[in-house]
């Protein structure tokens, strides 16, 4: 069972978390690939998609280790879902920016 109280005790630090997880990932894949020669917008879509998390996998190995209802658990399950959410959207918004410039 999902304690939603516990969820949302840690929302605010997952939450830092996640737009950490997301960004850093955008900020260096848009370095990289700039001193590659490549555009700003191939930059942040390389970012983007390293910075999605894998919460299938971060389940499992919490629930194999008794941890996933632990407060520790509960933080990465939460990170991790907003990660993935912000990273699918920005890449949404890339692919959508990128179309509309090649057209």
């Amino acid at each position: 069972s999902i304690d939603i109280g516990a969820l949302r005790s840690v929302g605010p630090i997952a939450f830092a978390i996640a737009v950490s997880g997301t960004m850093l990932p955008i900020a260096l894949g848009s370095v990289y690939m700039s001193a590659c020669g490549y555009g700003v917008m191939a930059g942040v879509a390389a970012g983007t998609s390293l910075s999605s998390t894998s919460i299938g996998m971060a389940t499992k190995v919490l629930q194999t280790l008794g941890e996933l209802s632990s407060p520790l658990g509960n933080l990465v399950c939460v990170a991790a879902m907003v990660d993935d959410v912000l990273s699918l959207v920005i890449l949404a918004v890339v692919s959508n920016l990128d179309g509309d410039g090649a057209g």
